[in-house]
């Protein structure tokens, strides 16, 4: 990996759905994608000091301020959307033992829209992922979001309405790849959100769910 990709962190967000036929609506599947620069997280242990014990870490994340972090691109359906490149703020605490994501753990990435009313995007995480190792010392952790929303509709002044509440999705940590306090600033987040069905239908996208088993029988 380039070292100007390994010093940025980037959250990636995805919602992706795909269209039942009916009269007047589009057929077109619909995904979004939003990228954050410079997140940083800092792991502590159980007895709340700043280290990392690998694999088996019991203790907790957190996502610390850092003043660099910023938006870096809007996508719907991979095309850019040329956002305003707003600062954005990752907070939160993911709670671990023995590697294992534990109860009350929730990320929140707050956008400082220019033209707006700031964005927050809350994103619990449900119980039961384990961090996984990776090549060169990095860590991954691939966790079950709960219903994650929005609280405004504008993210850099990109309108992203029908995904302002979801029924989950799937939320990713990649490339976690600490110091020797526990601290990281290269670290990619990457979430599938999938709209509630109220804001499905009205996307025209109510038989997701059923689109997808159809497809694998």
């Amino acid at each position: 990996m380039a070292l100007g990709i390994r010093k940025c962190a980037s959250v990636l967000i995805f919602a992706a759905a795909s269209m039942v036929a009916m009269p007047a609506v589009s057929s077109a599947a619909l995904m979004l994608g939003i990228d954050v620069n410079s997140t940083s997280v800092q792991a502590t242990n159980s007895a709340n000091s700043p280290q990392f014990d690998g694999a088996l870490h019991s203790g907790k994340f957190t996502f610390v301020t850092d003043l660099t972090s910023d938006l870096s691109d809007v996508q719907f359906d991979g095309v850019p959307q040329h956002p305003t490149q707003v600062p954005a703020a990752a907070v939160g605490t993911i709670n671990l033992v023995g590697g294992a994501v534990t109860g009350g753990s929730f990320v929140n990435i707050t956008f400082d829209n220019t033209s707006g009313p700031d964005t927050t995007f809350s994103i619990p995480l449900l119980p039961g992922a384990t961090l996984i190792p990776q090549v060169g010392g990095a860590y991954k952790l691939i966790a079950t979001m709960g219903t994650a929303t929005f609280d405004s509709n504008l993210v850099g002044g990109v309108d992203v309405s029908p995904w302002m509440n979801t029924s989950g999705g799937t939320f990713v940590l990649d490339h976690y790849l600490p110091n020797g306090s526990g601290l990281a600033d290269d670290v990619n987040i990457e979430t599938l959100v999938v709209p509630e069905p109220a804001s499905a239908c009205v996307m025209g996208v109510c038989g997701l769910a059923v689109f997808g088993r159809r497809r694998r029988s």
